[in-house]
């Protein structure tokens, strides 16, 4: 819908705003100080979340989404580059900007024990079942901010809170992590 309307218009990729930095500085000793300043504060406005795509790239950080596929292609698409033309093709591209990406949809699905794996039914899985509960402890730290009380008595409903469904992935992440490395431990532990 976007290229129908715009045609090919995506926020700059990492090689572009490098090149972008390098050309938008030509010229400007002719400017004063606080023009300097001015074009430097347009500058950065206009790569906006690219920005923090490349500080993602450049932290070699994990990426933990619940079925972020299409989420993956858009950030690609929109910041990266054009989407390659197969799905291997892409998954080489994208572990070259992002080494390591875990959909915890994925993880469930096989897993083989979730019939259901919608994040919130994910999410209550691992908070009622003993057997993925009882491996880690979380909570809000309130002390961090009190805003996260509101989210401790969350339930049916709080869904789609962008923050809330960010703690609900990264606790099924680490819960499913933490069941993976204990039935890794007891397959182990039956073979010796």
């Amino acid at each position: 819908m976007m290229s129908k309307a715009f045609g090919d218009v995506r926020a700059p990729s990492s090689e572009i705003s490098s090149s972008l930095g390098i050309s938008a500085k030509k010229g400007r000793d002719k400017l004063s100080k606080e023009q300097n300043a001015q074009v430097e504060e347009i500058y950065k406005r206009e790569l906006g979340f690219t920005r923090i795509i490349q500080l993602l790239q450049s932290s070699k950080k994990p990426l933990v989404g619940h079925n972020l596929f299409f989420d993956v292609a858009f950030l690609y698409e929109q910041f990266i580059g054009r989407l390659p033309k197969t799905f291997a093709e892409f998954a080489t591209a994208w572990k070259s900007h992002f080494a390591e990406t875990y959909d915890t949809k994925s993880l469930a699905e096989s897993a083989g024990e979730f019939p259901k794996t919608a994040l919130s039914h994910l999410y209550f899985r691992c908070n009622k079942d003993k057997r993925i509960s009882n491996n880690l402890m979380f909570g809000f730290d309130e002390k961090a901010s009190p805003r996260f009380a509101h989210y401790e008595k969350a339930g049916a409903g709080q869904e789609h809170d962008a923050g809330y469904d960010s703690y609900m992935t990264g606790h099924v992440f680490a819960a499913l992590a933490k069941r993976l490395e204990i039935g890794q431990l007891l397959e182990q532990s039956s073979r010796k």
